[in-house]
Formats: structure tokens, C-alpha cells, sequence
């Protein structure tokens, strides 16, 4: 599946994907209403400016991402989470940040992020996980190479377990870039 900007991959509701899909800026390569989202091969491609992976609105949805690499544009995003009591998964054994990115995005108070998915940064200001419901952490997180990089930040009351190692770089307090 190839898309353009300002478009939608796949718009649905159960959604097993084993394909490439290419989505340009500011478009969403899977965006899920409800059911569960599973991804186990292939490879997703999204553009910048807030470009999506996965978004899911639903309820009681289970994300899983057990084998499909997520190449994610610049301020863009893997997984965006604004529905509530969803579950994201995300066992892939690496992923890259370039700048400005968020592999995993949930405003979810009472959804819950299990990531082991070791993740890897090439530029600055980029979140490895950012969630405001139970996230546990067991992938290392190596955000060293750029400045203002953020390995999980947890808001609005979430809790955060983290048992794997995160490396970040400098902070730049004159621009704001913690």
C-alpha cells in the first residue's frame, strides 16, 4: 500500500498486516476505530510533520508489533494512542528516531504500553515513549547522538517501569530542549 500526503493506508477496524505501507506527510499507514491491530512482517514507511504508523481511537483495542520495522519521519510518530483501555505491544527487536519523533504516543489514562523494542536515535528532541497511562520498559533506549532527547516521560499520573538501560544526550536549557 502506497499513499501519498494527507492520506490513509488502511481505515478499518481488525487490522493484520504482514505488507509494506508507505504513507507520506502528515498521513497515517494504519489508522484503527476498534479490534485488535497486529503487525508481524513487512515494513511501515511514514513521512514528517506528524505522519502516523499506527493510530488507534478505539476501545479496549490490543496493538502488537512483534515484526514489522517502523520508519518513522522527521516530528512524526510509530504509534499514537487517543483511544482508552488500549494495550500497545511492541516487541520488534530495533527502531530508529530521527528528529522530533515518538516511537509510541499514548494519552491514555488507562491504557498500558509494554515496549521491549530497543530503540536507537539519530538527532534531537525525540521521545521513546510518551504516555499518560502504565508503561514497562525493557528495551534499551540509546538517545545519546542528539540534544533534548527524552527516553519515557509519563504524564497526567501515569506510572513508568523501566528494567533496560537509557542513554541520553546534553540538554539544552537557553532553547529548551530537555
Amino acid at each position: 500500500v502506497v499513499v501519498g500526503n494527507n492520506s490513509i493506508g488502511i481505515y478499518g477496524y481488525s487490522v493484520d498486516n504482514k505488507k509494506d505501507i508507505t504513507a507520506g506527510n502528515k498521513s497515517t499507514a494504519i489508522y484503527s476505530q476498534s479490534k485488535n491491530v497486529t503487525l508481524s512482517g513487512g515494513t511501515i514507511t511514514v513521512g514528517g510533520n506528524e505522519a502516523v504508523g499506527v493510530y488507534t481511537v478505539g476501545s479496549g483495542q490490543n496493538i502488537s508489533n512483534s515484526g514489522t520495522a517502523i520508519n518513522i519521519g522527521n516530528t512524526s510518530f510509530g504509534f499514537v494512542n487517543v483511544g482508552s483501555g488500549n494495550s500497545i505491544t511492541s516487541s520488534l527487536a530495533s527502531n530508529t528516531l530521527g528528529t522530533g519523533s515518538i516511537y509510541i504516543y499514548s494519552n491514555d489514562s488507562t491504557g498500558t504500553v509494554n515496549n521491549s523494542t530497543n530503540l536507537t536515535s539519530t538527532g534531537n528532541q525525540n521521545y521513546g515513549i510518551y504516555s499518560a497511562g502504565t508503561v514497562n520498559n525493557s528495551g534499551n533506549m540509546d538517545l545519546s547522538s542528539g540534544v533534548g532527547n527524552v527516553g519515557i516521560y509519563s504524564v497526567s499520573g501515569g506510572t513508568a517501569t523501566n528494567t533496560a538501560t537509557i542513554s541520553i544526550g546534553a540538554s539544552d536549557i537557553d532553547n529548551e530542549f530537555f
